[in-house]
């Protein structure tokens, strides 16, 4: 009898209101939300745990499970990894290709405002964080899409919206 072997898709967040739901959010594409089971590890096993609802958002969703209905049991997986079949991957997911190594040495602007070029790129556990030299101090930016307005690579541009305050740090 063959093992079936697991791939790591993302990790479930805080609860989401009364009903139950759990954001969920995602280190792939979620191309298929169609899927019926998902498996949390709990020690060296895998279980399974069946969706009654997903309702995806961009890079996140939120979830409910069919005997998880309420906060009070849903509570206990927050923090949880995910993971889906080895095997049934490349029906609802793929991998999320997104190396910024090609922007070192872009031009970095928030809105029309140049703030210094993209040196380095430093990678973490949660995104890609481009290193700029601001005002002769360096600053770590975070490479989101919540951030990045533009990328312009003819012109080896990057654009941001950043948070008040981040330049300053």
């Amino acid at each position: 009898m063959a093992i079936d072997q697991y791939t790591y898709v993302g990790k479930i967040g805080k609860t989401h209101a009364l009903a139950g739901a759990l954001n969920v959010y995602w280190e792939v594409e979620v191309l298929n939300t169609s899927f019926k089971v998902i498996y949390l590890k709990e020690k060296e096993n895998y279980i399974p745990y069946f969706i009654d609802h997903l309702e995806t958002l961009g890079d996140h969703s939120y979830i409910v499970f069919e005997d998880h209905k309420s906060k009070e049991l849903a509570h206990p997986l927050v923090n949880k990894e995910l993971y889906i079949k080895e095997k049934d991957f490349s029906k609802y997911f793929e991998e999320i290709d997104e190396d910024f190594e090609f922007i070192i040495g872009f031009h970095a602007y928030q809105d029309k405002e140049f703030i210094g070029n993209v040196l380095e790129i430093h990678h973490n556990s949660a995104h890609q964080l481009a290193l700029i030299k601001h005002h002769e101090k360096e600053i770590y930016i975070p490479l989101v899409d919540e951030f990045i307005v533009s990328i312009d690579d003819e012109k080896e541009k990057i654009v941001f919206d950043l948070p008040i305050g981040l330049l300053d740090l």
